[in-house]
C-alpha cells in the first residue's frame, strides 16, 4: 500500500501467445469513458493487487486469468499507482456490458515501437495558502519539474495511448527478453 495514492491493478491478458486483449471502456462510465484499457480497477480495502486484478478481470470479461508474472508497478505524477500483471486467458469471454463496450485483440508485436511518443511537462504549483515560510527560499523554492512520457499505438480503429500504452510496451519488452 502506498500512502495517499489511488491504487489500481490490471491484467495484461495474453491470448494464444500472440495477442494482448483490450477493452473499450463503456461510454457510460465516469472515469475514462470510451478509452482503451486492460481489465482492472481500484484496489478495495485489505485487497492485494493480484487479487484485485483477478477480481476485476472476472467482473469485466467473465473469465479467470492465470497470472504468470508480476510487472513493475507504474507510478504516475497524478497520484495513481498501477500494479500490472501478465496473465493468460484460456476460457470463453463474456463482457460486462455496463463496464465494457467492446473487446479486441491486438498483436503483441505491435507494441515494439510506438506510433507516437510525446513528453509533457509536469510542474508543481503550490496553493497560495502553502506554508512557504517553513521551507528554504520560501516562495522562491526551486520546485522539481519533470517530463511525463505518453505513448500512442494504433490497431485498426483503436487508439491505445497513455498508461495503457506504456504498460503494453513494457509488457512487450519483458515478453521478448524473457521468452515467456
Amino acid at each position: 500500500m502506498i500512502i495517499g495514492a489511488n491504487e489500481y491493478a490490471v491484467v495484461i491478458p495474453i491470448v494464444n501467445k500472440k495477442y494482448f486483449l483490450f477493452e473499450v471502456r463503456s461510454k457510460k462510465l465516469n472515469t475514462q469513458p470510451g478509452e482503451v484499457a486492460f481489465p482492472g480497477g481500484k484496489l478495495e480495502e485489505n485487497e492485494s493487487p493480484k487479487d484485485c486484478a483477478i477480481r476485476e478481470t472476472i467482473e469485466e470479461i467473465g473469465t479467470v486469468p492465470k497470472i504468470i508474472k508480476d510487472l513493475p508497478m507504474v507510478v504516475t505524477p497524478f497520484n495513481i499507482v498501477i500494479y500490472p500483471f501478465l496473465g493468460t486467458i484460456n476460457s470463453k469471454i463474456m463482457r460486462n456490458k455496463s463496464e465494457v463496450d467492446a473487446i479486441f485483440l491486438a498483436p503483441i508485436k505491435l507494441f515494439e515501437k510506438p506510433l507516437y511518443e510525446y513528453y509533457i511537462d509536469v510542474k508543481v504549483y503550490p496553493p497560495t495558502s502553502f506554508p512557504f515560510h517553513l521551507i528554504p527560499n520560501e516562495k522562491n523554492y526551486n520546485w522539481r519539474q519533470g517530463k511525463y512520457r505518453i505513448l500512442f499505438f494504433k490497431h485498426k480503429e483503436y487508439i491505445i495511448w497513455g498508461i495503457t500504452a506504456l504498460i503494453a510496451h513494457e509488457a512487450y519488452k519483458i515478453l521478448k527478453e524473457e521468452s515467456i
